[in-house]
């Protein structure tokens, strides 16, 4: 019982591992791939907030550089 669980452990890693290997962007800066949906682009007002908040096509201002995107899933580096 405990062999397989160890085994499981590992397969668990190595698949976390996998995981964030494919959703790690490259090392050179923004990747090609993320692009921010054309409806949320524009100046944006927040209650609260005095900024305006700035959504670009791979920046969100408050947010950073998007690095990669998964569907509705977006990865952002802070500045």
């Amino acid at each position: 019982m405990k062999v397989a669980a160890v085994l499981a452990s590992k397969a668990g890693w190595r698949w976390c591992l996998l995981s964030l290997a494919l959703f790690v962007p490259s090392a050179t800066g923004v990747a090609e791939e993320c692009e921010l949906p054309t409806h949320w682009r524009g100046g944006w007002f927040q209650s609260g907030v005095r900024d305006v908040i700035s959504i670009s096509r791979t920046e969100f201002s408050t947010k950073g550089v998007c690095t990669h995107s998964s569907g509705e899933k977006f990865l952002f580096k802070d500045r």
